[in-house]
């Protein structure tokens, strides 16, 4: 994919490998890029990389900085092909309504619209008050949902992967780094789809936290990688989800496969 995107790399760092380093620092939540010195001895991410360590702070800026406006729509136009082939999609739900007028203390005598809704995704009603007495109750209701989707992805842009945070002395530029955000954000909902209902809608923080947090060791063999992930209690909700079941193929890495087990 990095290479379809035309994004630049090097002999000793080719663009994938250089994809992949920057990718990982957005998938652990990393909130400041100049802090990535303390990741150089993390086999793990190495790995996920395909090289011997992280690239140093000034690699991640100078890289940065050789991306154009061009190269970058490049990049999200391939990458969103990639996840909507894999099956990036939403559940969709058929809520209920209730939908009355009311009057409200301190708002005069005009009527006001109240639509209470279920199974919107939370465990107790929604409740909207809005004094537009023409739409329908399923153009309020998108209208709601659309801004709620907006606000919860800024949330989580911010609160796990740092998008808010200065880059310190790392300048990555803002544009790329809303795209690695995106990038991302949707592994982690190609990742929940993955898992039981429980975690459908969870967090990319809760995800991280819950179930990919975890230390583990690392043998390199001729033709396998073999992770053997600690012993956790969240460990059945990945064994459950069937991405340990079969080797998983690495072409970054002279081809090896990736076999995970579960101590």
């Amino acid at each position: 994919m990095a290479k379809q995107a035309g994004l630049p790399g090097s002999k000793m760092i080719p663009p994938e490998q250089a994809l992949r380093s920057l990718l990982a620092l957005k998938l652990i939540g990393k909130a400041r890029k100049s802090h990535v010195m303390n990741l150089v001895f993390d086999q793990g991410l190495a790995l996920f990389a395909g090289l011997n360590v992280i690239p140093k702070r000034s690699y991640l800026a100078a890289y940065s900085s050789r991306i154009g406006e061009q190269g970058i729509h490049r990049f999200m136009a391939t990458w969103f092909q990639q996840v909507q082939r894999i099956g990036l999609s939403r559940t969709y739900r058929t809520p209920r309504v209730f939908d009355e007028r009311i009057r409200l203390t301190g708002y005069g005598d005009k009527l006001i619209r109240q639509l209470s809704i279920l199974d919107l995704g939370h465990e107790q009603p929604t409740i909207l008050i809005t004094n537009d007495m023409r739409a329908t109750p399923a153009t309020l209701i998108t209208r709601y949902a659309q801004r709620m989707l907006i606000e919860n992805g800024i949330a989580e842009a911010i609160q796990f992967f740092h998008i808010d945070a200065l880059s310190s002395m790392v300048g990555l530029k803002v544009d790329f780094d809303l795209q690695l955000t995106l990038a991302a954000s949707s592994l982690y909902r190609l990742f929940a789809q993955r898992l039981c209902d429980n975690y459908h809608h969870a967090t990319a923080r809760v995800l991280f936290d819950s179930l990919l947090d975890v230390a583990g060791k690392i043998q390199i063999k001729n033709t396998q990688i073999l992770v053997t992930l600690d012993k956790r209690a969240h460990n059945p909700y990945l064994v459950d989800s069937g991405l340990a079941d079969h080797p998983t193929p690495m072409p970054w890495l002279d081809n090896k496969e990736l076999v995970i087990e579960f101590a």
